[in-house]
């Protein structure tokens, strides 16, 4: 009788255990999962460096440990309410949603690996480089799938530009973010004169101008989108001149230069609709 009595508590111990390590399987298989699929969306092709984050600014811009400001390559984000040349801009729409994503994703303290841009600072001194989680997640691509910021080439910073623009695309499939209630694509012929800051426009294409200063698309007889002569090696200019007539999107920042005025510096900034 006692040997049965040990026998039976030794089954019942063995189905009371057996569930626990399959759960705990479950668990290290779902984290083996979650990792490979951060890594698989815009893996880094190497690491330049790893560094503490002390804080998070904004969507796009994060202070190290070490006092460097860093800007995240290839992405946008909405504006927070700031203070500038005198005046008090309000947050745009998404920017204080991108913010604490961001602070989320990266709290202080949090160990970040870094992949620097060929260019490695811009003109405000700020590090320039692909950031990615302790684990290997590219923290562009989750702010661009989240709808919590616009994909943007930069030459010569366009390493995983295809990338970050498919990733873009997914979020805009989905109406996420800053993609849904319509999204945030103006219309050119809209825009009055003084508007500046970075804008997604639409627009049919009016006129086309060539010079020694670059190509010169007119949208809705209203935005001049100018490419200036160092960057047309990039664009297919027998194409461009097809564009008459028909309806585009461009992005990039709006300045005022005898009216509305953009410059682009990628193929990927410009992309006519279907």
């Amino acid at each position: 009788p006692r040997k049965r009595d040990t026998l039976a508590c030794l089954f019942f111990a063995l189905l009371t255990l057996a569930p626990l390590a399959d759960a705990q399987a479950d668990e290290t298989g779902a984290e083996t999962r979650a990792e490979a699929g951060a890594e698989s969306l815009c893996p880094a092709s190497h690491i330049d460096r790893t560094a503490r984050v002390k804080y998070v600014i904004d969507g796009d811009t994060l202070v190290l440990k070490n006092g460097d400001k860093l800007r995240l390559i290839g992405i946008n984000a909405p504006e927070i309410a700031h203070h500038s040349h005198g005046q008090n801009s309000p947050a745009e729409p998404w920017g204080n949603a991108a913010k604490r994503f961001l602070r989320g994703l990266l709290p202080a303290n949090s160990r970040v690996k870094l992949q620097y841009g060929k260019t490695r600072r811009d003109d405000y001194g700020r590090v320039l480089a692909h950031v990615f989680t302790a684990r290997g997640e590219n923290v562009q691509a989750r702010l661009l799938t989240g709808g919590l910021a616009f994909a943007l080439a930069i030459p010569p910073n366009t390493r995983l530009a295809d990338c970050y623009f498919a990733s873009e695309k997914t979020a805009r499939a989905r109406h996420a973010g800053l993609w849904s209630k319509g999204g945030p694509v103006l219309e050119a012929g809209k825009i009055g004169r003084r508007q500046s800051g970075f804008h997604l426009l639409r627009g049919a294409v009016t006129r086309i101008d060539e010079n020694r200063h670059g190509v010169w698309l007119k949208l809705d007889r209203r935005l001049t989108v100018g490419i200036r002569p160092a960057d047309l090696p990039r664009f297919d200019r027998a194409a461009l001149r097809r564009l008459r007539g028909k309806t585009v999107q461009v992005r990039g920042w709006l300045h005022d230069n005898r009216g509305p005025y953009m410059r682009i510096r990628h193929p990927a900034a410009l992309q006519v609709d279907d």
